[in-house]
């Protein structure tokens, strides 16, 4: 099926951000994190329910008749829980140096009982465009499908997932994001949409028992219905993750491992270690004639070496 929708702009922010992203800052942002699954209630958000983990490098990507091509893999996995049913989700994409989507796979199942409900979108590049093929599977109905066309006119910087958490970690390096960066998009149902990213600003957040500085990002995505979709990012100077949660759902992952900060040269200093105490009794002679009393004169003991 021909889409025949109104075909979301490249702003020439984003078009120019993209020109300048170098194979040397793409080589910062590879690597693997894994982030907790809590709720966004009260504190203490130490009890996990979930795990997300995202990791990008190198890979060949290869395509009958066509040659090998050096792309980044992208792949990132969630498993929690939504509305109390089970869910994972995965996503598996590879992604030019210049963040273009050659292909691009995302599944996502909810483990209903005794049927499972499962989604899969696959997203591949051709000469002509991409196609898109949303596949429902529910129980053991048969399973519907579903395609949408879109010519290479439609696709100008066309930004998928896999290449948005990339550019995120980018951004997050930079500690900047320039006004007016937004990209087309292609939304959960397979249509195309805009995806804006700006900056929120410098916070400090807790890692564990620890503190530190974030640089907190928000990407929104903004279907033809009016209808947007938010997330927030905080990220460590090295790009990455902190935090991240989308607007009004009742989970968030973050960060919990403190090792992360030190390995990333960001560890708080450690509170001074308390000197020991010694003490000694006093007691006035008992020919004073005074009631024997015994007095505390705690003192500072010489300083323990670390």
């Amino acid at each position: 099926m021909e889409s025949g929708q109104e075909i979301p702009a490249l702003t020439d922010t984003a078009a120019e951000f993209l020109s300048l992203i170098g194979l040397k800052e793409l080589e910062h942002c590879l690597f693997a994190e894994t982030l907790a699954v809590v709720g966004t209630g009260d504190p203490p958000r130490d009890k996990a329910e979930g795990q997300w983990w995202m990791a990008a490098q190198w890979a060949p990507y290869k395509r009958e008749g066509e040659p090998v091509r050096n792309c980044i893999l992208v792949q990132a996995r969630f498993r929690g829980w939504q509305d109390g049913v089970p869910r994972c989700s995965t996503l598996k994409a590879f992604v030019t140096p210049q963040l273009e989507t050659l292909e691009q796979e995302e599944q996502e199942c909810l483990e209903f009982r005794p049927y499972p409900t499962e989604k899969s979108t696959h997203m591949v590049s051709h000469q002509h465009g991409m196609t898109v093929t949303k596949t429902l599977q529910e129980g053991e109905a048969e399973p519907q499908c579903q395609s949408f066309s879109y010519s290479q006119a439609e696709l100008r910087g066309l930004l998928l997932e896999g290449a948005s958490l990339l550019l995120l970690r980018v951004l997050a390096r930079r500690h900047t994001v320039p006004p007016g960066l937004i990209f087309p998009a292609i939304d959960t149902e397979g249509h195309l949409c805009t995806s804006s990213y700006s900056a929120l600003g410098i916070q400090r957040q807790a890692v564990g028992s620890a503190e530190t500085e974030v640089f907190v990002m928000e990407r929104a995505m903004h279907t033809s219905t009016g209808i947007s979709t938010v997330w927030q990012s905080s990220f460590l100077p090295n790009g990455r993750l902190v935090q991240m949660m989308q607007v009004g759902s009742p989970t968030l992952m973050l960060l919990q491992d403190e090792s992360i900060l030190s390995k990333s040269g960001l560890a708080a200093p450690a509170a001074p270690r308390p000197h020991l105490l010694r003490c000694r009794i006093l007691c006035p002679p008992a020919a004073h004639g005074y009631p024997l009393c015994l007095h505390w004169v705690c003192q500072p003991s010489p300083q323990l070496p670390t």
